[in-house]
C-alpha cells in the first residue's frame, strides 16, 4: 500500500514539457519518477486542471482526476481564461526540517518545482507553485504583487476529484456558536467519497481516501499569507 499526501496551500513538484510552442500542458514528476502531476486545460470552460498518478509494480493508477483550480479574490477573479506568462522549472530542491513531535526529529526530503506565472484578462497576476515530492504533492497560490497590498480572498475554488469507488475518512467543520467553531467536529466511520456532508458547512481538512490500495491524504500547510 502508498500512501500520497496532497498539501494544499503549500509548494509542489515539477518536471515540464518543452517545445518550439507554448506548451497547453505541463507534465511533472517526482524525483523517483512514480508521481507524476499534469496540469492542463479543462476543453469545456478553459480553466486550469491538475491531476495526479503513480507509477506501481502493476500499472498506473490514478491518485486524483482532473481537478479544476482557481481563487477568487476581492478585487480579481483567477478562474476561466488565464494566460500562462511564463513558466520555470527547479529540479533537486532539498528540505531539511526538523519536527516537534514524532520518532524521528530531523529529517530530509527532495523535490521538483514548477512555477506557473498567470494573468487574467484584467491584468491581473497570481503565481501556481507545484512541487512534487517521492511520496506527495503540493501546490499554492502565490499573489507577486510587491506592493505591500493585503488582498481578500472571497472564494476557493481549488477541487480534489477522487475515484468515485474511494472509502473516505473525513470530518465536517464545526458549527458557529458561542464556544465554537473548534474546527474540529469529529471523524465519522468509513464513508464513500461523495458523500454528503451532515451539516451545511461542509467536509474539512485533514481528509483520508483509500482506493485500489492507494491511500491520499488531502490537508492544509504552509500558510504564509502571501
Amino acid at each position: 500500500m502508498k500512501l500520497i499526501i496532497i498539501l494544499f496551500g503549500s509548494l509542489l513538484i515539477i518536471f515540464v514539457l518543452s517545445g518550439c510552442q507554448k506548451p497547453s500542458s505541463w507534465k511533472i514528476y517526482s524525483p523517483n519518477e512514480k508521481l507524476t502531476v499534469i496540469i492542463d486545460k479543462n476543453k469545456s470552460d478553459e480553466t486550469l486542471q491538475y491531476s495526479v498518478t503513480y507509477k506501481t509494480e502493476t500499472g498506473i493508477k490514478n491518485t486524483v482526476l482532473p481537478s479544476k483550480l482557481g481563487i477568487i479574490r476581492e478585487d480579481a477573479a483567477f478562474t476561466d481564461g488565464l494566460k500562462v506568462l511564463n513558466s520555470s522549472l527547479k529540479n533537486g530542491i532539498d528540505y531539511t526540517y526538523e519536527m516537534i513531535g514524532g520518532k524521528r526529529l530531523k529529517n530530509n526530503v527532495q523535490a521538483n518545482r514548477l512555477t506557473l506565472a498567470l494573468e487574467n484578462s484584467s491584468k491581473n497576476k497570481v503565481n501556481l507553485v507545484f512541487e512534487v515530492f517521492n511520496d506527495g504533492v503540493g501546490f499554492r497560490y502565490e499573489f507577486p504583487d510587491k506592493n505591500g497590498a493585503i488582498f481578500q480572498v472571497n472564494e476557493e475554488l481549488t477541487e480534489f476529484a477522487l475515484p468515485a469507488t474511494s472509502n473516505a475518512w473525513i470530518q465536517p467543520y464545526d458549527t458557529l456558536n458561542t464556544w465554537s467553531p473548534a474546527y474540529e467536529y469529529g471523524y465519522g466511520p468509513k464513508m464513500k467519497a461523495g458523500t454528503a456532508p451532515p451539516l451545511t458547512t461542509g467536509w474539512g481538512f485533514p481528509a483520508l481516501f483509500e482506493n485500489d490500495e492507494m491511500w491520499v491524504l488531502l490537508t492544509e500547510t504552509g500558510i504564509d499569507g502571501s
